[in-house]
This record gives C-alpha cells, sequence and structure tokens, in this order.
C-alpha cells in the first residue's frame, strides 16, 4: 500500500504545504525557461511559442481561397502528346521519398530530375516533365478542387537516349 504522509503530523501541514510550493514553483520555473530560453531548437516552425505550438499544423493560417500545397504531382508529356501523371507507385517509391525527389525537382535540382528519369520506365518516349501544384484549395465551405498549375517544366533532351 502506498504511503502518504499524513498533513497534520509535519508541523501542523505548514512544513507539507512548503514542500508541496516549492516543488510546483520549481517545475513552472523550469517550464518557463524553456520558454525564454536562447537554446530553444531552431527546428523548421520553432518560434516564440516553442513548448506549445510547434506542431507543423499550427506554423501556418490558411485563408479564403488560398492553396493547399503539400504535394505536388507529376506529369509527363510524351512524344505522342499524351499526358501521364506519375505517382509514388509508378516509381516505386514511398510517400516521402517521393515527396522528397519532387521538392528536390521543384527546386532545380539536376540530380533529381536525372534520377526521376532513371526510373521512370517511359522516359525514352518522354518530352517534357512538369511539376503541379496540388489541386485544391480552402473556401468557406470547406476543400474544393481546382486546376492544377505547373510549377516548373523541363523539356528533356532526346539525345539522352
Amino acid at each position: 500500500m502506498l504511503w502518504i504522509p499524513d498533513k497534520s503530523s509535519l508541523l501542523g501541514g505548514t512544513a507539507y504545504k512548503l514542500m508541496v510550493s516549492a516543488f510546483l514553483f520549481g517545475v513552472l520555473s523550469i517550464q518557463a525557461t524553456t520558454i525564454v530560453s536562447k537554446h530553444t531548437p531552431k527546428r523548421i516552425g520553432a518560434d516564440r511559442h516553442w513548448p506549445f505550438v510547434d506542431y507543423p499544423m499550427y506554423t501556418k493560417s490558411y485563408q479564403d481561397g488560398d492553396a493547399i500545397n503539400v504535394k505536388f504531382p507529376l506529369r509527363v508529356i510524351l512524344a505522342d502528346g499524351t499526358m501521364d501523371t506519375v505517382t509514388e507507385q509508378d516509381l516505386g517509391l514511398g510517400h516521402w521519398d517521393f515527396h522528397i525527389l519532387v521538392t528536390r525537382m521543384k527546386n532545380g535540382n539536376e540530380a533529381a530530375r536525372q534520377q526521376f528519369l532513371d526510373m521512370y520506365d517511359r522516359a525514352g518516349a518522354a518530352r517534357t516533365v512538369q511539376v503541379l501544384t496540388y489541386p485544391l484549395i480552402i473556401t468557406r465551405n470547406g476543400p474544393q478542387e481546382s486546376e492544377s498549375e505547373v510549377i516548373v517544366a523541363y523539356d528533356i533532351p532526346q539525345q539522352r537516349y
């Protein structure tokens, strides 16, 4: 059985109250120090509200009409003019590996473009690779589908094959 000290046996409860108050003051002081300390983690999204609001869903607010850019689909235009939407399953990648590859392509990383062409099984017929926006926008009535826009387009030189 758990032993709990009797409050009345500790100097009429005064010492007990002092110990509990000192403990609570210490816990609150440590939390306050964490908030104002210069040594808070410098992660993406870390700000002055660090211990409480360091979650990605709180780092940016969206207004009516804003696009949700959580992923960037890929579209390939083939030699015959048809368009092929490429997913992570098409390349044999997991969700995050595909996200990292597309983000690097979007940012102009040549090695990422080459890696994509090496993995894409119809690369010989590909003429252009496009990185698109995610086709959802925020509205007062909830998310609505919208047209994707091309962020970056890369022409593929044909002497490559």
